[in-house]
């Protein structure tokens, strides 16, 4: 059975070779506004070029959403002083491997330790309700890992990193 949309091209569903710079640029151009509402200073590190992953733009550029979403939340609830409120996004190719790391810190407190562990399973949410459903983390980690990727949280020392690793395909990889 074939299931056709009105107005949509088939190869929108169709897995690609993407940019993940492209992800980055395209999540952070919806965002630019509510940064600068809420005095976030962000820190962006990428290289000019980077090697190309298998996926879908829109739904890297979702599970980057959800993270800044998470990251905006938490910076808003400590009601931070001016200044001390700041997001990092890295992205670079690992030596080890070759594949790609997506990082993405904040400055708005660590991830409860009773949560860090369960928080990309669904609807697990330290949010007040009404405020969260609990499952922007789960939806992320199910794209990233039809990626082929892996998803994890930790806290550091400033606040909570989710890192974000994509594999590299082949060379001989082709696109139906």
């Amino acid at each position: 059975m074939q299931v056709t949309f009105a107005g949509v091209n088939r190869e929108a569903f169709e897995l690609q070779r993407i940019d993940p710079r492209d992800a980055v640029e395209g999540a952070l151009s919806i965002v630019t506004e509510r940064l600068r509402l809420y005095s976030i200073d962000l820190s962006v590190d990428m290289p000019d070029s980077c090697p190309k992953v298998i996926g879908h733009v829109v739904q890297l550029e979702q599970v980057l959403l959800n993270i800044l979403g998470n990251a905006f939340d938490a910076l808003e609830a400590r009601n931070m002083a001016e200044g001390a409120k700041s997001i990092d996004i890295r992205l670079a190719t690992r030596d080890k491997d070759g594949s790609i790391e997506i990082v993405v810190e904040d400055t708005g407190g660590g991830i409860k330790e009773e949560v860090i562990n369960r928080m990309f399973e669904p609807f697990v949410t330290i949010k007040e309700i009404g405020k969260g459903t609990g499952l922007g983390l789960s939806i992320s980690y199910g794209i990233v890992t039809d990626m082929g990727g892996t998803i994890e949280a930790a806290n550091t020392d400033l606040g909570p990193q989710i890192k974000i690793t994509l594999p590299v395909p082949d060379a001989e990889f082709e696109t139906a």
